[in-house]
């Protein structure tokens, strides 16, 4: 069969028993055997039309649209591999089969429960033993004659632990019918409950808590409540009962209040009474003494020092007795192994999820199973998919969680569930009747763990809830050190709070890094005081206020990646702590943000510096110094990024005159190298050289390295754009040599950029490519993404003079997806033109106007009289390419118009080609054709021009 089945399809799963001893004893031996086992396997398999869906090692997976093949490929199978290895049973194949309604999507197959029972099923049988479920039976009905009969061995609780079910074992001439008992929970003592549904996913958290055990004699599972520590002990001891020949016994703690209570409910489970004078713990010794025995202790954490005495007792007097326990903090005995259980694996969001990217992750398998429980027909659709995404994520993956958010898809929509999440702790009420009562709301759930903390604890637990995203050591000391918290306790409360799983440290975090589930911060939000909340506030807001100021403070030099990094984890609190400024206290605030220009700037988030200083600004109602010009500045600074140009021009004058005023001539100068900067952008090039100038006159009469070298910066970029590239040079270097001096990596990251735009403007194109890369080195330490972004263009920019398409496209579109996810305005138009240049070269002559013309439709594109005559000269490329010559002379001579308004001379290499065109373009139109063209591209209003292509979308302008 080349077609996978669909809908409801029968499974075939196989594996060899015992292969691993077998590859343990003789490998070659083993390696032949399978040869002949995966052609005999394969041959029926294809001859009764099934398919095979996978083939991992010596296990097959096969599906049929019809559940008869099944059954003869089954009984075909065991057949001949009896008969081959009939005088040595080397190769015994166990078999289960079942089926189920199940998806093919995306190149295997949807229906998890379905797949897992199958596999569950076979995983029971002995060597040489093909088990059936009584669902496949009974959908087979009177369809099985001949020699084919099926041996009923009734209903048996699989290790699965769902609800019995009844087995089936395929029986017929050539097949044994007499096997080993089968490897159920019925075959050993135990008093493992049923559960009534399916565990979801797990696998590898299952895989390590048995790897855990089997090395170990004490195994205590931790975690927050609701992420599964008891489904998880069932299952896993439930996998390993065959080990614990004397039985598998859980003991329930939850509803026990002594350490005597835990006593007789051990008594109870393992049926001892005390004997003469001994007491109650010696019996149970007494009984366990020489038995293999697991006992699950569950819940332990209301009474962990009782927990921990019996188990250590028990454990030192016994030598086969292991112990599997769950709570939400350790129990510290000695020879304990602590596996804390993580949450469920949860999608990754993007843009736009569908089914198929997140209908397997286990989150979101279990609301979807839980839904269905509920709501018929519930499925994960494209239309719902994102919204079931976000759902398990605000739960953090938590089990419990998302299946009391589960249960209400019966009266409300996946999306109405997302939007009371706020109110989650009325929402998510009703679990199961069967349920202890704290596990039938999440609010009784988190009750349970506050309530068993001290009051030093319940006070640390709730001012951390003032974080957000996360905390350092550090941080939490000084914002929760108040009203009966002295700093020096802070880190043993807080250690506390991390063994009893109410805090967790933050994995993949190289230095200490903390944080809460966001149903325990909401929970603990609701606990806070009022008048604690003031405090807490407040000392939230000092300690980002002093961070801020030490790492970024103008005297400093650059900060280095790492701490960069440190400090971006910090962005949810620095937003927390500027939110409460703004209301609390505007003048402190305004010494923070100004000093946050230098982050803001390197992660890109121009739009949100400039909104929020503005903000500032109109807030602030003080008198006029040098915080409120730094403000000013600073968002000017922005307002430039962000293509804004009247309005950065406007805030850098006000910032001048205020330091004018109060005589800061370092500011003063500061102002100068914006307005230079923002007038290279305007391409205002003379006026820009008047302010840099000046900057640089009062750098040295202040004796401020810093701005001198920004002065030279700066001044190469005129003289580069003037085409004065020794001048350009010989300044980018001595401003390279202060910056080095100084320590500021990310102003020398933009030097060497400039130092590599001069070579190529020469043409030397592997020596700027060295510039660019040395700066894209450097950038990467600093976490520059703007100047990193440009570099990327920059040698995108070299690959495509150099006619290496491939190249340019790998570098042009790592830095548009770099501004995709920044606030990068003022590159969108760049790196749009440099798209449209690639596709051009490339001859996708319609890709390419697509893109000259996007750029044009960005507002702030009219004051770019650069940018504009490269969209012009590219159109006019372009008509040239489809012997349009007219409407080509045309946008050919504005754009060259515009490239002299623009006091921009074009490299050699460009100029030849559009000297040569224009030879062409005479001998292709009349001389009077040319002239009248010459003079209508003169004449024309370029913004004109503009609106025409805009509105009508033609190329034509001419006729």
């Amino acid at each position: 069969m080349s077609k996978p089945p669909e809908g409801e399809v029968t499974f075939l799963m196989t594996d060899i028993q015992g292969s691993t001893m077998l590859a343990q004893k003789d490998p070659e031996r083993l390696s032949e055997l399978i040869t002949i086992h995966d052609k005999i396997i394969q041959t029926s398999i294809d001859s009764h039309s099934g398919f095979i869906v996978r083939n991992v090692g010596d296990s097959f997976l096969a599906a049929f649209g019809d559940p008869y093949s099944a059954v003869l490929t089954a009984y075909e199978i065991q057949k001949i591999l009896a008969k081959e290895f009939e005088k040595n049973k080397e190769i015994l194949v166990r078999a289960g089969v079942h089926c189920g309604i199940v998806e093919w999507m995306d190149g295997e197959y949807q229906g998890y429960l379905t797949l897992a029972r199958t596999q569950r099923i076979m995983s029971t049988a002995a060597g040489g033993q093909t088990l059936l479920s009584s669902d496949f039976v009974d959908k087979l009905g009177d369809l099985h004659t001949g020699d084919i009969k099926f041996l009923d061995l009734g209903e048996l609780k699989l290790k699965d632990l769902i609800k019995p079910i009844r087995l089936y074992q395929l029986s017929g001439k050539g097949l044994p019918e007499n096997f080993s008992p089968l490897i159920t929970l019925s075959g050993t003592p135990n008093n493992l409950p049923v559960q009534l549904s399916d565990l979801i996913g797990r696998a590898d958290i299952l895989s390590t808590i048995k790897q855990l055990l089997s090395k170990s004699r004490l195994l205590t599972l931790t975690g927050p409540g609701g992420v599964g520590k008891t489904r998880l002990s069932l299952h896993a001891s439930a996998e390993m009962i065959e080990e614990f020949r004397n039985g598998v016994w859980l003991i329930q703690i939850a509803d026990l209040n002594s350490m005597e209570l835990i006593l007789n409910e051990i008594a109870t489970v393992l049926k001892v009474s005390e004997e003469g004078e001994s007491d109650l713990l010696e019996a149970i010794i007494a009984s366990l003494s020489d038995k293999e025995t697991l006992l699950i202790l569950d819940n332990c954490e209301h009474l962990a020092e009782d927990c921990a005495s019996i188990s250590e007792k028990i454990l030192t007097h016994t030598s086969s007795v292991k112990i599997l326990a769950t709570s939400r903090k350790v129990l510290n005995v000695a020879g304990e192994k602590n596996f804390r259980i993580p949450s469920l694996q949860l999608p990754l969001m993007k843009t736009k999820l569908q089914a198929v990217d997140v209908n397997e992750i286990e989150s979101v398998r279990l609301f979807c199973e839980r839904a269905k429980a509920v709501k018929e027909g519930f499925a994960i659709t494209d239309e719902n998919a994102m919204h079931i995404s976000e759902l398990c994520i605000r739960l953090d993956g938590i089990p419990l969680a998302i299946e009391l958010a589960a249960a209400r898809t019966n009266v409300l929509k996946v999306e109405k569930i997302l939007e009371r999440l706020s109110d989650r702790f009325n929402l998510l009420t009703g679990g199961k009747r069967t349920a202890l009562p704290r596990q039938q709301t999440l609010r009784a759930m988190i009750d349970w763990s506050y309530d068993l903390l001290s009051e030093s604890e319940k006070k640390v637990f709730r001012r951390l809830s003032v974080f957000d995203n996360g905390w350092s050591l550090e941080a939490s000391e000084y914002v929760c050190s108040f009203d009966g918290i002295a700093e020096y306790e802070a880190l043993d409360l807080l250690s506390e709070l991390i063994d009893k799983s109410l805090v967790n440290k933050i994995a993949n975090e190289k230095v200490g890094r903390y944080g809460m589930l966001e149903s325990l911060k909401e929970y603990a939000t609701e606990k806070v005081e009022k008048e604690e909340l003031k405090v807490l506030n407040e000392r939230h807001f000092r300690y980002f206020f002093n961070l801020t100021k030490n790492l970024f403070s103008d005297d400093k030099a650059d900060p280095d990646n790492t701490t960069l990094r440190d400090f971006a984890r910090e962005k949810g609190n620095v937003r927390k702590a500027i939110a409460w400024g703004m209301e609390n206290d505007i003048s402190a605030l305004m010494n923070v943000v100004t000093e946050l220009e230098w982050f803001w700037d390197n992660i890109g988030s121009h739009n949100e510096a400039f909104n929020l200083l503005t903000a500032c600004i109109e807030k602030y109602k003080g008198e006029e110094n040098q915080m409120l010009a730094k403000a000013k500045s600073s968002a000017g600074y922005f307002a430039n990024n962000l293509c804004r140009y009247e309005e950065s021009e406007s805030l850098i004058n006000e910032a001048m005159e205020i330091h004018s005023l109060v005589g800061n001539w370092k500011g003063k100068a500061e102002c100068h190298v914006l307005l230079g900067i923002l007038m290279i952008n305007l391409n205002r090039l003379d006026e820009a050289r008047i302010h840099l100038t000046e900057s640089h006159k009062l750098a040295l009469e202040v004796n401020d390295p810093d701005i001198e070298a920004d002065s030279l910066a700066n001044l190469s970029v005129i003289d580069l754009k003037s085409g004065d590239y020794i001048v350009a040079s010989d300044r980018a270097f001595q401003a390279q040599k202060i910056y080095k001096r100084l320590g500021k990596s990310k102003a020398l990251g933009k030097t060497l950029n400039n130092l590599g735009a001069v070579e190529f403007y020469r043409g030397n194109f592997d020596q700027a490519r060295k510039f660019y890369e040395e700066s894209l080195h450097l950038l990467e330490q600093s976490d520059d993404n703007y100047t990193h972004c440009v570099n990327l263009i920059n040698i995108g920019n070299i690959y495509l003079r150099q006619k290496n398409l491939a190249e340019a496209s790998a570098y042009y579109e790592r830095s548009m997806n770099m501004i995709k996810t920044n606030d990068f305005v003022d590159l969108s138009a760049f790196i749009l033109i440099k798209m449209a240049d690639l596709a051009l070269a490339g001859g996708e002559l319609e890709k390419s106007e697509r893109y000259y013309d996007e750029a044009l439709n960005i507002p702030w594109i009219k004051n770019e009289s650069r940018k504009i005559a490269t969209i012009f000269r590219g159109l006019g490329n372009i008509l040239f390419a489809k012997n349009e010559y007219e409407d080509s002379l045309f946008y050919l001579l504005v754009s060259q118009k515009q490239f002299e308004i623009s006091g921009f001379m074009l490299p050699g290499d460009q100029l030849d080609e559009y000297n040569f065109k224009m030879d062409h373009l005479k001998l292709q139109i009349s001389a009077s054709d040319f002239s009248s063209i010459m003079a209508k591209a003169n004449a024309v209003s370029v913004e004109d021009l503009m609106n025409i292509r805009r509105n009508s979308g033609q190329v034509s302008t001419v006729r």
